[in-house]
């Protein structure tokens, strides 16, 4: 009898026990700041539609119930990753990471009838550099190819990073030029893009022949006629740091230095940093053909400065279907 009722609780105990728990866990992360990357298409091949595709949630994390799997992961702004893997527990997940699309060759589908390249500098003339320290921002205009007798599209960027910065970051937006008063464009136009790009010190040390490309063609996004500002930001290396002050040298030897602060208010939470360590984009010296906006930081309003003036440096490829 005493049998029996051990045989009965074993069965009892079999049919109570929790799901079985998913095979693999992991979190998706961004390959340069480590930081996870939320609402990741994850589409694992060896399930079936629907339950093939999932999303990665606030900490960038997600779940397949059968290992072993083979993942293909895509995000906006990222090179898709295709990985095949083994089962990992929830207390220790895999870690998948992504690189910024900007960096990754990309696969032409489109086949376009005519491409165009837009510059703000000549073929030749004096290069000349500007330094932007955080901050500090700068627009450059970039106009239609005339005459437009076709929609032109978004294809690539391309900015020229003239240091290897070891401080500070950009962000990058393309905004549609919004004429102001007088009928001329402005830099205060809606985002083109769905989100800024962000490098980091790491990234932009590290380009090839120091020309940092944007891949935008994805977007599909056609070139509004009254033209593109492609705005480029400086920002600490540290979200959290403040610029509390600049030090310059006394009778023009030495370097300029900034001081930054992740709390102005508190004591000991300052430190310097050379001007020279953040980044540096090329330009053109020109007269009479200023194509660039400048921003002192955020609060300011920007400046379109008249003479001789440097221009910086940006490309826009552009093309018609």
């Amino acid at each position: 009898m005493l049998f029996y009722l051990q045989l009965l609780w074993l069965a009892s105990s079999i049919c109570q026990q929790p799901p079985v728990p998913h095979a693999y866990h992991a979190v998706v992360v961004d390959a340069i700041s480590g930081q996870p990357l939320r609402g990741v298409r994850v589409e694992n091949t060896q399930a079936p539609t629907p339950f093939g595709a999932l999303t990665t949630d606030e900490a960038g994390r997600f779940a397949v119930a059968l290992a072993p799997v083979h993942l293909r992961l895509q995000l906006l702004g990222y090179a898709p990753l295709e990985v095949h893997r083994s089962a990992y527990p929830a207390e220790h997940p895999d870690t998948l990471r992504l690189t910024q699309q900007a960096f990754m060759i990309q696969t032409v589908t489109i086949r376009p009838e005519k491409v165009v390249t837009l510059s703000t500098v000549l073929a030749k003339g004096p290069r000349m550099t500007r330094s932007l320290n955080p901050g500090q921002a700068v627009a450059m205009l970039l106009l239609p190819p005339a005459p437009a007798e076709q929609p032109y599209y978004l294809d690539q960027v391309r900015l020229f990073v003239a240091n290897q910065p070891t401080e500070g970051r950009l962000r990058v937006r393309l905004l549609q030029a919004h004429p102001d008063s007088s009928g001329r464009p402005t830099p205060l136009g809606p985002d083109l893009l769905p989100q800024p790009m962000e490098y980091g010190p790491d990234q932009l040390a590290g380009l090839r022949r120091g020309q940092l490309v944007l891949d935008v063609s994805q977007h599909g996004q056609q070139l509004p006629p009254s033209g593109v500002f492609v705005v480029v930001e400086c920002l600490p290396t540290n979200p959290a740091d403040q610029v509390v002050s600049y030090s310059f040298p006394k009778n023009g030897k030495g370097s300029i230095k900034i001081l930054l602060s992740s709390s102005p208010a508190t004591a000991g939470a300052t430190h310097q940093v050379e001007a020279s360590t953040y980044p540096t984009l090329q330009g053109q010296r020109l007269k009479g053909s200023n194509a660039t906006w400048s921003r002192l930081d955020a609060t300011r309003p920007w400046k379109q400065y008249a003479g001789i003036t440097t221009n910086i440096r940006a490309e826009l490829t552009v093309f018609t279907q």
